[in-house]
């Protein structure tokens, strides 16, 4: 077994609505809908007989990547897996970052899912969503392989369901610190009376892949705080904006923007008049 190799894709998320309703035992309350996305990082996780974990990091995007080696995620997913189900085997693992960091995209918490899908296949063991939840609040989801789902709780708790395919741009420029974003959150809405998207009305709105819907109903508790913090994404809203989209929004705590579109030619025409314009587009 020492030595057996396994690459796996890792795809990133969006939250097409968020509201916050609270904080339990330091965690804050989630009503979100995630979706999963085409953008991937390469996840390669090779086995070694003695005992190691080893993290690398290859760069795509120049974003200027300083993940520490043990403090990321895919470390600890993998540390976790050894400890629970009582693995020798330690693991050499690679992992090529397409997905821009602090954008709000999961880039942290998809690749411990693709981790912990690796020693799945590799192993054979029997991971579950609640143990992805262990390692992150969005691991659940992008560990359960649903391509979109109503998440509550502290994002863990998951009920997905099918929604049609959406034509999508996301663009990137600036970075935001999820806790710092929540911790401005916490102050600009301290009684966590303010929840912008109407998510039960969203996920039906996704069933039905209707645009027009879906617009009027998205809303994003973040959004405001992201851009006290980071006032670059109000700027890249507005260029999103200029490319006539049914919609648009931020995902997650942000950077990320994303432009939601009639059909896949509408995206395409986006996508080139923004080409140039941002730091990251896909």
């Amino acid at each position: 077994m020492t030595g057996k190799k396994i690459v796996v894709e890792a795809p990133c998320k969006i939250n097409l609505g968020l509201n916050i309703l609270g904080i339990k035992n330091d965690y804050h309350l989630l009503d979100t809908v995630m979706m999963a996305v085409g953008l991937c990082d390469t996840i390669e996780l090779k086995l070694r007989d003695n005992g190691k974990i080893s993290t690398e990091f290859v760069e795509v995007n120049n974003d200027g990547l300083q993940i520490d080696p043990i403090k990321n995620s895919a470390y600890q997913a993998a540390k976790y897996v050894k400890n629970k189900f009582g693995v020798d085997y330690g693991a050499d693992i690679r992992i090529i970052k397409r997905i821009p960091v602090a954008a709000g995209l999961g880039g942290s918490s998809c690749d411990a899912a693709g981790v912990l899908k690796a020693y799945t296949e590799l192993l054979g063991l029997p991971i579950s969503v609640e143990d992805a939840a262990e390692i992150g609040s969005d691991t659940a989801f992008l560990f359960a392989g649903a391509v979109a789902a109503r998440c509550t709780g502290r994002g863990e708790i998951l009920e997905p369901f099918e929604a049609k395919p959406l034509n999508l741009v996301i663009v990137v420029s600036g970075k935001v610190n999820t806790a710092e974003c929540y911790k401005k959150f916490d102050e600009m809405y301290s009684n966590y009376e303010y929840s912008p998207g109407n998510i039960e009305s969203l996920v039906e709105s996704l069933k039905t892949g209707d645009v027009t819907a879906i617009g009027k109903t998205l809303g994003n508790a973040l959004e405001k705080p992201a851009i006290k913090l980071e006032p670059q994404i109000a700027k890249t809203m507005k260029l999103v904006r200029a490319t006539n989209p049914a919609a648009v929004f931020m995902s997650g705590s942000g950077a990320s923007v994303v432009g939601l579109y009639k059909d896949k030619e509408s995206a395409d025409k986006a996508r080139a008049e923004l080409k140039g314009k941002c730091d990251f587009i896909w």
